[in-house]
């Protein structure tokens, strides 16, 4: 017998609800092997103690007495975050992205020799995409400007959610539980 096979039916053995064929096969394995006769005797002892442990009494109306002290305590409250500030770093980091691709764009063909090879065709494929393109590049930016905007009202969107609406509607939903 393995190890590991002893180890899964351990506590079948100490409980006694192992065919009488498999419990004579484990306490022959449990003489041969010290490893498991040490973890079958603290299975023993925890068994021991599970079965001598003392009973509470506990009330017959214990778990209404404990949800009415909940109810009387104060509702956590949640940090309040200055989502605000998010959202300002966010615009920012998204204009200055959009501005440094702006700038940097016509000057991404200098990349190191070793890579020039690999990706010169790649770089000529997309200048010609944008040289195709710069026709309509007021429109594109225009509508990265109402990307950024509808970005920005999200966000305020956002914040007037988490400080007005989302408090009364806490408040509305504790009301209602209350009444019933």
């Amino acid at each position: 017998m393995r190890c590991s096979w002893c180890e899964a039916v351990l506590d079948e053995y100490v409980e006694a609800t192992l065919p009488p064929r498999r419990m004579l096969a484990v306490a022959a394995h449990l003489r041969q092997c010290p490893a498991c006769e040490s973890l079958h005797r603290r299975l023993r002892i925890v068994d021991g103690l599970l079965h001598t442990r003392k009973m509470l009494d506990v009330e017959p109306d214990f778990g209404n007495a404990v949800m009415a002290q909940i109810r009387t305590m104060p509702a956590p409250q949640t940090p309040h975050r200055a989502i605000w500030i998010v959202a300002l770093f966010y615009l920012i980091c998204a204009w200055v992205t959009a501005f440094t691709v702006a700038l940097v764009w016509p000057r991404v063909h200098l990349v190191p020799d070793a890579w020039a090879n690999v990706t010169s065709s790649a770089w000529q494929a997309i200048a010609h995409g944008v040289h195709a393109v710069s026709p309509v590049a007021p429109i594109a930016f225009s509508i990265v400007v109402s990307v950024l905007a509808i970005d920005a009202l999200l966000f305020a969107a956002i914040y007037v959610f988490y400080r007005t609406i989302r408090p009364r509607l806490n408040d509305h939903l504790a009301a209602s539980e209350t009444a019933s």
